[in-house]
């Protein structure tokens, strides 16, 4: 049986512990999850987010090694500042209870395509990577991940904590199993480097993120040193940097001066985060 996280401050709830029927849930409190990240896939309902601590949640786990699973209810209205999407992303109210799986790993798992359970919301986005299960081709349940986040934040529309007259409850069951094992999948396993491809001498091999987070700090915090700049991204810009990352972003973007000889940032500016050299 799989392991799930779940917010302490929810165990107790009804909803949550349908989960038992499928996982063993690990409960842990929402502000150490909030400042230590966590390493297995977290389940949460979504009325956290109307929390601060809640809310860095979903700030941190674009840069965590296991996913983020929001589930109903979910806050109505606009959420593309929350997610720092690249295009406007909504929840909308919106009840249907016929659904269609359109991530082929999630189908191969169930088995079918079509499946019965009730849902609330949905979500309206120019953004159609992700997109797991539909209903008349608008979102339900969407994995979004940036760029560079290391595993994707799952929103679900689906009531799939909710037994309903309106539900199918094997289809609930299994949908809610199969996307736990889905989100399991997408883990970033200790240790596991992305995928590098072999760059041309003259091309600078950092994270721009990273160096643009940099950036802040050395205007927030002119006196930061490559010592102390880890701890302060991992509290302030929930930017997880070991000293060896740290030192490749210093060495690549040593001609654009972040740092002296010292470690101490100098004075760079956004236009100066290019991705090459020329």
């Amino acid at each position: 049986m799989m392991d799930i996280l779940c917010l302490q401050e929810q165990f107790d709830q009804s909803s949550i512990k349908l989960l038992l029927t499928a996982v063993r849930i690990l409960p842990s409190p929402l502000a150490e999850l909030a400042r230590e990240g966590w390493q297995q896939p977290l389940v949460v309902r979504g009325d956290v987010l109307l929390t601060g601590f809640g809310r860095t949640l979903v700030h941190r786990a674009p840069n965590n090694v296991a996913p983020l699973l929001i589930l109903p209810p979910l806050m109505a209205g606009d959420m593309t500042s929350l997610l720092d999407a690249s295009a406007p992303v909504t929840v909308v109210r919106r009840r249907t209870d016929t659904l269609e799986v359109v991530d082929d790993e999630l189908r191969e798992t169930l088995g079918r395509a079509s499946l019965h359970i009730y849902c609330t919301d949905s979500f309206e986005t120019a953004l159609k990577s992700g997109i797991l299960v539909a209903s008349n081709g608008l979102p339900i349940i969407w994995a979004y991940q940036s760029t560079h986040a290391a595993t994707p934040i799952v929103w679900v529309g689906a009531q799939l904590l909710l037994v309903s007259a309106r539900t199918d409850p094997i289809d609930r069951e299994d949908l809610l199993l199969a996307l736990l094992k889905w989100a399991e999948t997408k883990m970033r396993k200790s240790g596991q480097a992305k995928p590098t491809e072999v760059q041309p001498a003259d091309t600078l091999s950092a994270d721009p993120a990273l160096l643009r987070a940099l950036v802040v700090a050395r205007c927030v915090r002119p006196d930061l040193t490559s010592a102390t700049l880890p701890e302060w991204l991992a509290q302030h810009l929930f930017r997880t940097v070991g000293p060896d990352v740290l030192n490749e972003a210093i060495d690549a973007y040593q001609p654009h001066g972040p740092f002296d000889q010292n470690g101490t940032p100098n004075t760079p500016t956004p236009d100066e985060l290019k991705t090459d050299r020329g």
